[in-house]
Protein backbone atom coordinates (compact mmCIF):
# COMPACT_ATOMS: atom_id res chain seq x y z
CA UNK A 1 0.00 0.00 0.00
CA UNK A 2 1.53 3.54 -0.90
CA UNK A 3 1.45 6.79 1.10
CA UNK A 4 -1.23 7.69 -1.67
CA UNK A 5 -3.38 4.58 -0.72
CA UNK A 6 -3.14 5.17 3.01
CA UNK A 7 -4.49 8.98 2.84
CA UNK A 8 -1.36 10.35 4.41
CA UNK A 9 0.87 12.82 2.57
CA UNK A 10 3.89 13.14 4.21
CA UNK A 11 4.12 16.75 3.69
CA UNK A 12 1.12 17.30 5.94
CA UNK A 13 1.61 17.93 9.60
CA UNK A 14 -0.86 16.10 11.90
CA UNK A 15 -3.47 17.83 13.44
CA UNK A 16 -3.47 19.41 16.48
CA UNK A 17 -5.96 16.88 18.15
CA UNK A 18 -3.63 14.22 16.49
CA UNK A 19 -0.46 15.39 17.84
CA UNK A 20 -1.95 15.79 21.38
CA UNK A 21 -3.08 11.84 20.96
CA UNK A 22 -6.51 13.03 20.93
CA UNK A 23 -6.69 14.54 24.81
CA UNK A 24 -7.72 17.71 23.98
CA UNK A 25 -5.29 19.78 25.98
CA UNK A 26 -1.58 20.47 25.66
CA UNK A 27 0.83 20.28 28.89
CA UNK A 28 3.18 23.42 28.99
CA UNK A 29 5.84 23.46 31.41
CA UNK A 30 7.93 26.62 29.90
CA UNK A 31 6.99 29.94 30.74
CA UNK A 32 4.49 29.51 33.75
CA UNK A 33 5.80 28.82 37.43
CA UNK A 34 2.17 27.34 37.99
CA UNK A 35 3.65 23.69 37.91
CA UNK A 36 6.28 25.05 40.55
CA UNK A 37 3.41 25.69 43.24
CA UNK A 38 1.32 22.42 42.29
CA UNK A 39 4.26 20.54 42.87
CA UNK A 40 5.35 22.43 46.56
CA UNK A 41 1.33 21.81 47.43
CA UNK A 42 1.49 18.17 46.61
CA UNK A 43 4.84 17.57 48.40
CA UNK A 44 3.76 19.34 51.61
CA UNK A 45 0.24 17.52 51.62
CA UNK A 46 2.35 14.32 51.56
CA UNK A 47 4.36 15.64 53.81
CA UNK A 48 1.72 16.62 56.64
CA UNK A 49 -0.95 12.92 55.55
CA UNK A 50 2.19 11.03 56.21
CA UNK A 51 2.74 12.56 59.94
CA UNK A 52 -1.26 12.33 60.44
CA UNK A 53 -1.08 8.60 59.89
CA UNK A 54 2.43 8.23 61.81
CA UNK A 55 4.48 9.04 64.77
CA UNK A 56 7.29 10.51 62.36
CA UNK A 57 7.76 14.61 62.58
CA UNK A 58 9.55 16.22 59.77
CA UNK A 59 9.35 19.35 61.07
CA UNK A 60 7.75 20.19 64.67
CA UNK A 61 6.03 23.58 63.60
CA UNK A 62 2.78 24.81 66.35
CA UNK A 63 2.05 27.87 64.12
CA UNK A 64 2.06 26.25 60.81
CA UNK A 65 -0.43 28.84 59.42
CA UNK A 66 2.34 31.45 59.35
CA UNK A 67 2.89 29.11 55.82
CA UNK A 68 -0.03 31.27 54.38
CA UNK A 69 2.20 34.52 54.78
CA UNK A 70 5.21 32.66 53.62
CA UNK A 71 3.31 32.18 50.07
CA UNK A 72 2.89 35.88 49.43
CA UNK A 73 6.10 36.60 50.04
CA UNK A 74 7.66 34.08 47.75
CA UNK A 75 5.24 35.04 45.53
CA UNK A 76 6.25 38.33 45.62
CA UNK A 77 10.16 37.98 45.25
CA UNK A 78 9.59 35.87 42.04
CA UNK A 79 7.37 38.65 40.37
CA UNK A 80 9.87 41.21 41.46
CA UNK A 81 12.66 38.49 39.80
CA UNK A 82 10.51 38.02 36.87
CA UNK A 83 10.55 41.94 36.51
CA UNK A 84 13.77 42.03 36.76
CA UNK A 85 14.94 39.67 34.10
CA UNK A 86 12.66 41.09 31.40
CA UNK A 87 13.29 44.35 32.35
CA UNK A 88 17.27 44.04 32.84
CA UNK A 89 17.40 46.38 35.78
CA UNK A 90 15.71 47.03 38.98
CA UNK A 91 12.44 48.77 38.63
CA UNK A 92 10.57 50.71 40.88
CA UNK A 93 7.79 47.97 40.81
CA UNK A 94 10.10 45.42 41.34
CA UNK A 95 12.14 46.78 44.00
CA UNK A 96 8.74 47.47 46.14
CA UNK A 97 7.65 43.56 45.13
CA UNK A 98 11.48 42.35 46.63
CA UNK A 99 10.78 44.66 49.63
CA UNK A 100 7.57 43.59 50.88
CA UNK A 101 8.55 39.93 49.76
CA UNK A 102 11.13 40.20 52.09
CA UNK A 103 8.62 41.56 55.09
CA UNK A 104 6.28 38.86 54.60
CA UNK A 105 9.05 36.14 54.62
CA UNK A 106 10.49 37.77 57.91
CA UNK A 107 7.34 38.07 59.75
CA UNK A 108 6.87 34.47 58.16
CA UNK A 109 9.61 33.22 59.72
CA UNK A 110 9.07 34.59 63.51
CA UNK A 111 5.76 33.03 63.76
CA UNK A 112 7.35 29.34 62.41
CA UNK A 113 10.39 29.49 64.18
CA UNK A 114 9.18 31.49 67.51
CA UNK A 115 11.73 34.01 66.98
CA UNK A 116 11.83 37.20 69.15
CA UNK A 117 9.64 39.69 68.31
CA UNK A 118 12.35 42.06 69.89
CA UNK A 119 14.76 41.22 67.33
CA UNK A 120 12.65 40.69 64.56
CA UNK A 121 10.79 44.41 65.08
CA UNK A 122 13.93 47.01 65.01
CA UNK A 123 14.99 44.70 62.00
CA UNK A 124 12.02 45.27 59.99
CA UNK A 125 11.67 49.33 60.92
CA UNK A 126 15.22 49.68 59.69
CA UNK A 127 14.99 47.84 56.69
CA UNK A 128 11.92 49.84 56.06
CA UNK A 129 13.48 53.26 56.53
CA UNK A 130 16.40 52.06 54.05
CA UNK A 131 13.35 51.38 51.69
CA UNK A 132 11.71 54.50 52.22
CA UNK A 133 15.29 56.57 51.83
CA UNK A 134 16.36 54.80 48.43
CA UNK A 135 12.63 54.92 47.01
CA UNK A 136 12.65 58.66 47.68
CA UNK A 137 16.44 59.15 46.38
CA UNK A 138 15.44 57.13 42.69
CA UNK A 139 12.24 59.37 42.43
CA UNK A 140 14.09 62.30 43.20
CA UNK A 141 11.62 63.48 45.80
Amino acid sequence: MSDQDSGYNKEEKPSRNEAEGERGFELRWSGSQTWIWGLVLLVVGTLMLFQNFTNFRFIHLNNWWAVFILVPGISNLTQAWGIYRQKAQLTPGARSRAFWGLVLIAVACTFLFNLSWGLMLPILLLAGGIFLLFTARSSGS
